[in-house]
């Protein structure tokens, strides 16, 4: 049996017996199957008006969401301009002001993206060589423009004075801000602007200028910004430890002491170990006198400030030398002597002078000399000489000088002191090998030199 396309209801087709009831009832069952049970429909929908009017009400009664940058939904429509706002949509009155706002200059967007300078240019990836870089962009520039600009990644280091080739123009330096020649590294993406009055590409954001320090200028472990990168300082740090100079040198001023210490960074502080370290083994007090003190330390070398004995004396070692030994310590310019009684001019020869003292010895003549006492009545007595006395000279204690010139029974024997006075108290006498005389009255030691014929 052939059925309605939408609800398939029977259709009675030319072939068919007509039967009223039955045709009837058949239809009724196909329109209940097709409607269903609609107990639970509301009177008024139970019509074509009544569902109409019902599907209007549920149409404004529906929630529908707002949309959002993720999820569809009911929007409102603006004609802002100057909105940031992301859940309203622009009229097309909103975007024929738009429209008339970009285009009120005459620029069209081609013009605009031709404008080097307002933008700079995508230059890709460079070529060329390590001094002479190459690039191209889209648009391609036609001539060189004030301050237009491109951008570029570096395919290598820059070696010495790069320069930059762009599309067809001419190549003109890669220049830093303060005019030296760019550093450019591997993998840099670098700006570039182009100056007119410097002829030259200028890089852009450098970052600030670079100094003349470098890793030997900078402590270690601390690193320094450099054109080639980050650097390593290698300056040792000489504050941890004693050092020993590399050079010292006390000749240069008096009273200076010149230390060259190692290359190094030094704190400067007294405290702990940041000090140069000068080592010399006759650095000991007992190299400088008492009342001296030098780099803090004071002598202990004892101070002679008077004059003294020496402590040794030597005259035999070598001809014409005499050897005094003074006591240890500093001697500050007073005479250290020695007891000699043989050292008298009467014991040099007559024309000779030793250290200073002229002798009187005549040579070829007999000489003895000797010390003794004279008797409680001042009489002096000498004997056991090896020649008769012609000259004698006595010294006494008491301070006086006594000579003797001749022989006893000479009418010109005279004893005088020196002041030319007869010195004599009682009688002298002068043997083959001795000699008397009283000098004095009392008991005195007496020296005597005398001399033969």
């Amino acid at each position: 049996m052939a059925t309605t396309p939408n609800t398939k209801l029977p259709l009675i087709d030319q072939s068919m017996t007509a039967d009223i009831p039955r045709d009837f009832n058949a239809l009724a069952q196909s329109v209940d199957a097709v409607v269903g049970d609609m107990s639970t429909v509301p009177t008024i929908a139970k019509d074509a008006a009544g569902a109409i009017k019902e599907l209007q009400e549920a149409i404004s009664n529906a929630d529908i969401p707002d949309a959002t940058l993720t999820k569809k939904g009911k929007v409102q429509l603006s004609s802002a301009t100057n909105s940031t706002l992301e859940d309203k949509a622009a009229t097309p009155k909103a975007v024929k002001s738009a429209y008339d706002l970009a285009t009120a200059n005459g620029t069209t967007l081609a013009e605009h993206i031709s404008d080097l300078v307002r933008q700079p240019a995508d230059g890709g990836t460079t070529g060329g060589t390590a001094t002479a870089y190459t690039c191209s962009s889209t648009p391609t520039p036609t001539a060189f423009v004030d301050k237009m600009g491109v951008v570029i990644a570096a395919h290598l280091d820059s070696g010495a004075n790069p320069t930059l080739k762009w599309g067809s123009l001419a190549a003109k330096p890669m220049l830093k801000a303060n005019g030296s020649p760019a550093a450019i590294k591997k993998d840099g993406i670098y700006t570039w602007r182009y100056s007119v009055i410097k002829g030259a590409f200028i890089l852009q954001g450098e970052g600030g200028e670079y100094g003349t320090a470098g890793a030997a200028d900078t402590l270690a472990p601390k690193t320094i910004g450099t054109d080639a990168g980050l650097v390593a300082g290698t300056m040792p740090d000489r504050s941890a430890a004693y050092q020993t100079p590399v050079a010292i040198e006390g000749s240069y001023q008096p009273k200076k002491l010149f230390v060259c210490p190692p290359k190094g960074y030094y704190s400067g502080s007294t405290e702990g170990l940041s000090y140069v370290v000068v080592d010399d083994a006759e650095f000991v007090a007992a190299n400088w006198p008492t009342t001296k003190t030098i780099f803090g330390l004071r002598g202990t070398m004892p101070t002679h400030d008077n004059e003294e004995v020496a402590v040794a004396v030597f005259g035999t070692t070598t001809p014409q030398r005499l050897y005094l030994t003074p006591a240890n310590g500093y001697w500050s310019g007073r005479a250290v002597w020695a007891d000699e009684p043989n050292f008298i001019p009467a014991n040099i020869l007559a024309g000779k002078s030793m250290f200073g003292l002229a002798g009187t010895l005549v040579k070829g003549r007999a000489f003895a000399s000797g010390s003794g006492t004279s008797d409680s009545s001042g009489v002096i007595t000498v004997t056991g000489l090896a020649f008769a006395p012609d000259l004698i000279e006595v010294e006494i204690q008491n301070g006086r000088s006594i000579w003797i010139l001749g022989k006893p029974d000479s009418i010109n024997n005279r004893w005088y002191d020196a002041s030319g006075n007869i010195a004599l108290y009682g009688g002298w006498a002068i043997g083959a090998n001795s000699f008397s005389l009283r000098p004095v009255t009392s008991s005195y030691a007496f020296t005597y030199r005398v001399y033969g014929a």
